[in-house]
């Protein structure tokens, strides 16, 4: 039976993994305890491997993220692992509609666990008027296509790492494609990464490998970032 698949997140300014976003196999998609825990099981055989992996990131199911009732097993599940609760970032879907509140995603980060929120979800960023609940902003992939390309792209980019600048969050960038793509985000500021540019969909295997790589030396990017304007 398929396992989880592993998708590495890389800082932008050392080039070192951030997180590990996990994602469930067929089998179990919508069981968010499940992939919990077989997420918290691997972030501790890295961590007796001696790889440094920060933490985790979990996309719940959109009725997770939404209820606290739904929600309350995954700390208890962290709990119940000896996991940090900080080491894991949780997100809700992108395309949560607006008549359903983040009721989960509150608990999780009110008991210590990261949130990431979409630079795009109004309702969701109420949730930055309670910032130690929030660990980053995303910049959908949507908003991404061809922004090093299309000055107007760039734009919208320029204003979402604003809006994290405004509250001090770091954000993240996902499906980024190309290394130009890549190397425009670095330079305006994003700090994270994610998408086949820097590291493809793994198995536990090609992610171990993956991570084993990335424990060694590394040398800074060329390209600097700097701040969102």
């Amino acid at each position: 039976m398929p396992g989880p698949q592993f998708r590495p997140q890389i800082c932008c300014h050392t080039g070192q993994v951030a997180s590990v976003q996990i994602f469930a196999p067929d089998h179990l998609g919508g069981d968010a305890d499940a992939l919990l825990r077989l997420g918290l099981r691997q972030l501790k055989r890295w961590d007796d491997a001696g790889l440094n992996v920060p933490c985790i990131a979990i996309q719940l199911p959109l009725d997770v993220a939404c209820s606290a009732p739904l929600a309350l097993p995954l700390i208890w599940e962290i709990d119940r692992q000896g996991v940090e609760a900080r080491r894991v970032i949780f997100t809700a879907p992108d395309d949560r509609r607006r008549d359903h509140g983040l009721g989960g995603l509150t608990l999780l980060g009110r008991h210590g666990c990261g949130v990431e929120l979409s630079c795009l979800d109004p309702d969701g960023l109420n949730l930055l008027d309670d910032q130690p609940v929030v660990a980053r902003l995303r910049i959908p992939q949507g908003a991404l296509r061809d922004c090093h390309l299309d000055p107007g792209r760039g734009q919208v980019v320029l204003s979402l790492l604003a809006l994290a600048e405004r509250h001090d969050l770091p954000t993240i960038a996902l499906g980024v494609r190309s290394r130009d793509e890549h190397g425009f985000l670095a330079q305006l500021g994003c700090s994270v990464v994610q998408g086949d540019a820097v590291a493809p969909l793994l198995d536990v295997d090609g992610a171990t490998n993956f991570l084993r790589e990335h424990a060694k030396p590394q040398f800074r990017h060329l390209l600097q970032p700097r701040p969102a304007a």
